[in-house]
């Protein structure tokens, strides 16, 4: 199993002040609070399958069109735990360019059209520096110069609070140059 950063995106739910569930002004009708959660993690840098058999689950196009789907019929809140951006843990001269357009596509990708609501931090991030992590990680527990942070947050879907924070295993990023 690998090391891997761990978004602690553990759901806090909160319910109305009333005591009882909520109602539609009828009191036996009960509303429906209902989200869909998404978590994502060890992206590593790719952007679509290998064509390899071991786990073929999909890639970034088919994943949007999950998180669509969901979110066409009803609330939708997406984390992603880190190891996100490369392939490798450290760039190479002759890596680099590859690893920057991928990483620029999944940023956009994770960020404009999946929408992601908070994301952890994890080896595969730093491959290019901590002033090149993007969006900003959670990540309580870590600090570096350059790395973007974002603090913990209550996030509210469907009627429905979530707390997130982040925590990196400090042994997952031994060796790593933040």
């Amino acid at each position: 199993m690998r090391s891997i950063a761990i978004l602690a995106s553990l759901v806090l739910l909160s319910c109305s002040s009333n005591s009882g569930p909520p109602t539609t002004g009828n009191p036996k009708t009960p509303v429906k609070h209902g989200l869909t959660l998404f978590l994502t993690a060890e992206i590593q840098g790719t952007t679509e399958p290998c064509g390899c058999t071991a786990d073929p689950l999909g890639d970034l196009a088919r994943t949007a069109q999950l998180i669509a789907q969901a979110r066409s019929q009803g609330p939708v809140l997406v984390f992603d735990g880190g190891s996100t951006l490369y392939s490798q843990k450290r760039l190479s001269d002759t890596s680099r360019p590859q690893e920057q357009l991928k990483s620029a596509l999944i940023e956009k990708s994770l960020g404009e059209i999946i929408k992601v609501d908070a994301m952890g931090l994890g080896p595969y991030d730093l491959a290019d520096g901590a002033a090149k992590v993007r969006p900003a990680r959670q990540a309580a527990n870590f600090s570096a110069n350059g790395v973007a942070l974002e603090a913990p947050k209550v996030l509210e879907a469907g009627g429905i609070k979530v707390g997130v924070f982040g925590l990196v295993s400090q042994a997952a990023l031994a060796g790593i140059d933040g």
